[in-house]
């Protein structure tokens, strides 16, 4: 019975139908797989080109988060620029210290980018800044400037130009400069610098544009341009040309040193008496002692000899000794205004406090 069953016993043209039908869905297999297979490489691609986009995004706007944060407390970048002239010197100097802080604050923003793999502009990178110019004013009108980030202060705007050659401009959301095209309200000359820098922001903006693996086939994916900003106003610190405007109230120390008298007095009186009785000597004679040391008594009788009596007397003093020291009562004020212990606290990492016309720091700790 097996022999029924046997590819002998199977007749010629079923044979050749059967391997027809198997060598047709091998090849549907295959071309199933290579379709499915593309599909599948190709999302895969576009996964990891997309983890770099979101990485390289998170990481320029951490770098914008850097350099605002430098660029609210640093010297020079609150300078006005609009009423310096480039050509005198002392007003250059004064540009040029301006130019050194947005050096500073695109450093800081640098120092991130460079170790999270975004390269300079005109680098051929996978990941690369565009640059940005920046039009700012000076007292001969447009200050341009071009810089990897854009740092925008009240009365500025920015412009950048992508590898395909398209421009667009950025304008500081309040006021800004006239020469962007999409400058609704730009900042007035008769506008007071000092309130403006202090009640305007300032925006860090950075621009970069990244190459990914399946740029051509996905078109959103290619060149894709991103954008890093931050926005936060200038601090107002204790030192610097923003003081508070109010007046603080002061508080004294005073130190009282007083010095206390002694006055010694030392008083001795000695007195040695000594009396000696002389032998009998004549009525007529008299003896004198000398007169520094002794004195001399004589008396005589009617009858008989005379007897004289010599006492002497030595006498010693020693008196007064004195010493004083002088009173001596010293008042030393110092007074310490609230405004220097709230600048010590403030950089000491302290905590300010003023209570019932007291003001003092408290530490944590």
């Amino acid at each position: 019975m097996h022999n029924l069953f046997t590819a002998k016993h199977v007749p010629l043209a079923a044979r050749q139908n059967l391997t027809a039908r198997q060598k047709k869905q091998h090849g549907a297999v295959m071309v199933e797989f290579a379709i499915s297979g593309l599909l599948l490489i190709t999302t895969i691609l576009a996964l990891i080109d997309l983890g770099r986009i979101f990485y390289i995004q998170n990481t320029l706007n951490k770098a914008a988060d850097n350099a605002l944060s430098l660029a609210q407390k640093i010297e020079n970048l609150q300078t006005e620029t609009r009423t310096l002239n480039p050509s005198v010197a002392a007003q250059q100097a004064q540009l040029n210290d301006f130019t050194a802080a947005l050096d500073a604050v695109e450093a800081e923003a640098n120092q991130l980018l460079s170790a999270s793999l975004v390269s300079p502009p005109g680098t051929d990178s996978a990941a690369r800044l565009l640059p940005i110019t920046i039009y700012d004013k000076n007292a001969s009108g447009n200050m341009i400037l071009t810089r990897d980030i854009g740092i925008l202060r009240p009365g500025a705007s920015v412009k950048y130009t992508d590898s395909y050659g398209r421009t667009q401009w950025f304008a500081h959301p309040t006021h800004c400069n006239n020469a962007a095209p999409n400058c609704t309200v730009p900042l007035a000359a008769s506008a007071n610098w000092d309130s403006t820098i202090k009640n305007e922001p300032l925006v860090v903006e950075i621009k970069a544009q990244v190459s990914t693996i399946v740029g051509g086939i996905i078109p959103f994916l290619d060149n894709a341009t991103l954008t890093g900003r931050a926005i936060g106003y200038r601090e107002v610190l204790p030192k610097g040309a923003y003081a508070e405007s109010y007046a603080l109230p002061s508080a004294s120390t005073t130190v009282v040193t007083t010095s206390v008298t002694t006055t010694t007095s030392t008083s001795t009186s000695v007195t040695t008496s000594v009396a000696t009785s002389a032998t009998s000597v004549p009525s007529s004679s008299v003896t004198t002692a000398p007169p520094s040391t002794s004195t001399t008594t004589s008396s005589a009788a009617s009858t008989g000899p005379s007897t004289s009596t010599t006492t002497t007397v030595v006498a010693t003093s020693v008196t007064s000794v004195s010493s004083s020291s002088t009173v001596t009562t010293s008042t030393t004020t110092t007074s310490i205004s609230c405004a220097s212990i709230r600048r010590s606290c403030y950089f000491a990492g302290g905590s300010y406090h003023y209570n019932g016309g007291a003001c003092y720091c408290a530490y944590s700790g």
